[in-house]
């Protein structure tokens, strides 16, 4: 287990300033939410960019190979920051919980048998519904052309799982009203399922006002891919995109991916 950054679909190239501004924001907005008044919210900020500035300034003693996979683990002390007490036990915690969260507990949470004997998706509407067979058709060819982006290893472990149903799924505030679905697949039997998340990845919002993007990642699901593999420390396994331009993205068990 890593501690890293999530959530690529605003990820692009652009002025590092901006970057800061959308973080300090939402420290802003979340320091609100949580009934701070304005001078806490202030110091919240505060605290945040020095934090920034001070890791800035840490990161730069880092060779470039140290620096690029410079990991956090739980339960393990950060080179880069110390956690207090009261921190460390909402770390434990979230471990705690994150480490009993499985592709096996979550099929037993999320699907039943049917009278066939096969696993589907409980429906949960809104926020879980069925897909009709053209939908689910189109889902898994864009999962062939996702396959076929992946490093060789990978692809033929992916080979030998089988598609078994796919739901549509409402996801986060920030990606409503985007296209969203979970596949459910099993391996070598009905104890080895392996969820995946195909999720539209629409522009980000900052392309307007920046030069385009290089040809290779300029299809919006490439543009996703590429961003958190030059962000993340340790990246998904099964992180792809398609070759073809259909604007969808994939995670696994809830990590990021894009076909």
């Amino acid at each position: 287990m890593v501690i890293d950054l999530n959530d690529f679909d605003e990820g692009t190239v652009g002025p590092w300033e901006w970057d800061l501004k959308r973080l300090v924001a939402s420290v802003n907005v979340a320091a609100r939410e949580n009934g701070l008044d304005r001078d806490e919210r202030r110091s919240a900020v505060m605290r945040a960019v020095y934090g920034y500035r001070l890791n800035a300034r840490r990161l730069q003693a880092f060779g470039v190979m140290d620096l690029w996979y410079l990991h956090s683990y739980p339960g393990r002390d950060n080179p880069l920051f110390d956690l207090d007490p009261k921190t460390k036990a909402v770390f434990a915690k979230t471990i705690l919980k994150a480490e009993h969260t499985t592709s096996e507990t979550l099929l037993l949470k999320t699907c039943h048998r049917d009278v066939d004997g096969g696993w589907r998706f409980f429906e949960e509407s809104p926020v879980l519904t069925r897909v009709d067979d053209e939908t689910a058709r189109k889902i898994v060819g864009g999962f062939a052309d996702y396959c076929e982006t992946l490093p060789t290893a990978r692809r033929y472990m992916l080979k030998r799982y089988k598609v078994v149903d796919i739901a549509h799924r409402i996801v986060g505030v920030g990606s409503v009203g985007t296209r969203a679905y979970l596949v459910l697949m099993f391996g070598s039997g009905d104890e080895d399922p392996l969820f995946l998340q195909v999720k539209e990845a629409a522009p980000a919002a900052h392309a307007p006002y920046l030069p385009p993007l290089p040809e290779l990642i300029r299809h919006e699901g490439a543009r996703v891919v590429a961003t958190q593999r030059a962000l993340q420390a340790s990246i998904d396994v099964l992180l792809g995109s398609p070759t073809s331009p259909r604007p969808t993205a994939i995670r696994p068990n809830g990590t990021t991916i894009v076909w």
